[in-house]
């Protein structure tokens, strides 16, 4: 126990010293021999465990467990065998490398605290709803649905998102201006860190330039009123990660696409919703836009009376939130994982959560049809955020579920650069919920978070998109290389140390 908390305080005075000055190593505590001691104890550990776990005895893999790319990794004697120190290696430079991705840009946040520190008054209706709804899959349909919604507008127009940047946010800035000028109240919340780095800030600080020049409102989200975060990193990392619209107060756009150049060519969607929920959703904005940060320029005061009118319902929709007041998402997943009677299909960005892993491989020993397509996680630089492990945190639940025998794939990328970046997941193929939650400890804990229950049409829909994606889109992964194991074992940690910055 004493070396697993001497890591976790060399991971957090490293990403301490980050927020002030350029980037450094890992393991930059003043100890750095002690840390170095440490990492190396816990890798000989690990190490043991997962040799066990293998069967192997000699002290080294070889054959069929290692693959091509686990022998240019770690084979350093060149013996086409990976022993004992080669793994303790392995490990240790791989923790090393999770640690380096998280430090990889320093950020100087506002203050996470706006003018009230009383918690919004917002709680989700846990009845559903009727609505019309309407699925919008990648880019070509999300953002003509989103620019018909803005054009649209006659009285109001609440965003709430995580990133909004480059050209395409330009182009939206551009029309929330063109709308304020005619008399349309424009509410725009954004998450305070404004981008993680790299090219991804960049791009958002034109859009909040653009917005300051042209008069246009906006706000960041008051993530303090989560509370005291368990350490640096987490504070670091925390975010506002919701992505919605809502105009004139009775249609709302929500899911899982960012409005930034980076994430257009993700395989992604979001959903239009109109009728009761979309109120709903509008509700819950008007209640946390008192609270928002100003970023020194002038607010429009909120005016409320957002029109409703009645609509031909076509799905049943609920909400379901991570916020400061209310964190429903992850017991709603559990509930419905435990009810499902013959298919859990899951289409996920961000999977690191052990609970809801554990709740999976259930279901399929019970005789759940349980499918899960991920992104394989290869990189996250075109956020500014660097180059991770490959396969964190995915390779984790993949690990669990391949031991109990569920199926797991991998998302094939269709485009250069494409991410599967949906959050979503189809139960019995009746009942969907989608949105902005990634499956992952931070995202139904810390992060502002929104998602939606939908029966229906759209289910159906849903349903339809991840089996197109199963059969045409991904590739069966059958066993974990040895590389992959030892990055699952360094989520394992990272998960009981609370240093997930996924």
């Amino acid at each position: 126990m004493r070396t697993f908390n001497r890591i976790a305080a060399s991971f957090l005075g490293l990403v301490t010293t980050a927020c002030a000055v350029a980037p450094v190593p890992l393991m930059a505590s003043t100890n750095r021999s002690a840390d170095t001691t440490a990492i190396r104890s816990l890798a000989v550990s690990e190490t043991s465990a997962l040799l066990k776990e293998l069967g192997v005895t000699s002290g080294s893999v070889s054959g069929p467990a290692v693959s091509l790319a686990d022998l240019q990794a770690m084979d350093r004697d060149g013996d086409r065998k990976i022993g004992r120190t080669e793994i303790e290696t392995f490990y240790a430079q791989t923790l090393e490398q999770a640690g380096a991705t998280a430090v990889a840009e320093p950020l100087s946040a506002p203050a996470l605290i706006g003018p009230s520190r009383a918690l919004p008054k917002f709680f989700v209706n846990p009845t559903p709803q009727g609505n019309e709804t309407k699925l919008c899959v990648d880019e070509a349909e999300i953002f003509q649905e989103l620019f018909e919604m803005l054009r649209g507008a006659k009285q109001s127009i609440q965003m709430d998102f995580y990133l909004l940047g480059g050209e395409i946010g330009l182009s939206i800035a551009r029309v929330l201006a063109q709308k304020a000028a005619e008399g349309v109240e424009v509410r725009l919340m954004m998450d305070p860190k404004l981008g993680l780095g790299g090219p991804t800030a960049v791009g958002i600080a034109r859009v909040t330039q653009f917005l300051k020049a042209n008069n246009v409102g906006y706000k960041l989200y008051p993530l303090g009123l989560y509370g005291t975060m368990p350490n640096p990193m987490q504070q670091k990392f925390q975010i506002d990660h919701n992505k919605i619209l809502v105009v004139d107060g009775n249609s709302a756009l929500m899911g899982s696409m960012n409005l930034d150049d980076g994430a257009r060519m993700n395989h992604d969607l979001m959903i239009r919703i109109s009728g009761p929920t979309a109120g709903e959703v509008s509700r819950m904005l008007d209640s946390e836009w008192p609270m928002g940060i100003d970023p020194n320029q002038p607010i429009a005061p909120v005016s409320g009376g957002m029109r409703t009118h009645a609509v031909a319902a076509s799905a049943l929709v609920r909400l379901t939130q991570t916020a400061p007041q209310e964190k429903t998402t992850k017991g709603l997943l559990l509930r419905e994982i435990d009810a499902a009677q013959k298919s859990i299909h899951l289409s996920m960005y961000e999977f690191g959560d052990p609970d809801l892993a554990a709740a999976l491989c259930q279901a399929y020993k019970r005789g759940v049809d349980v499918r899960v397509l991920m992104d394989d996680k290869g990189t996250m630089a075109k956020y500014g955020i660097g180059a991770m492990p490959g396969g964190m945190p995915n390779i984790m639940p993949a690990r669990e579920l391949l031991k109990a025998g569920a199926q797991v794939r991998w998302y094939d990328p269709q485009r250069v650069n494409q991410e599967l970046h949906m959050k979503m997941v189809v139960f019995d193929g009746t009942k969907a919920i989608a949105g902005s939650t990634n499956w992952t400890t931070n995202a139904l804990t810390r992060w502002r978070e929104t998602s939606f229950v939908v029966q229906g049409q759209t289910a159906t829909q849903l349903e339809q998109l991840f089996q197109r994606n199963w059969d045409g889109n991904s590739r069966r992964i059958d066993t974990l290389t040895l590389g992959q194991r030892i990055t699952a074992k360094v989520v394992d940690y990272m998960n009981r140390q609370n240093l997930a910055f996924w």
